[in-house]
């Protein structure tokens, strides 16, 4: 099972690249199977992916998207850490 948590965007540079409305990056991830790990995050847009560790924030691996698209993820992890990062715990059942 796949627990989806949708995030706001207020990124300039999200803004200025989209010429017409664009799938935004504010859908973030993780699977039912994975508590034993240590919180982490995951994105997906069309065949691009990426896992992000939220203690401390930082790329666990990522496929197709761009160095400033990577950077923009980031900072969108980093401004939405506290949400991610109760959401992870309420699904497992851990106390933050």
């Amino acid at each position: 099972m796949k627990a989806v948590i949708t995030v706001p965007t207020h990124l300039e540079s999200e803004r200025r690249r989209c010429k017409r409305p664009c799938e935004s990056l504010n859908k973030f991830f993780f699977f039912s199977l994975e508590g034993k790990e240590p919180p982490h995050i995951h994105v997906e847009q069309a065949e691009r992916y990426a896992k992000l560790w939220l203690e401390p924030i930082s790329i666990a691996r990522a496929k197709g998207f761009r160095s400033s698209e990577l950077t923009d993820i980031l900072q969108i992890v980093q401004n939405n850490k506290q949400l991610l990062a109760e959401r992870w715990h309420e699904f497992f059942g851990h106390k933050i």
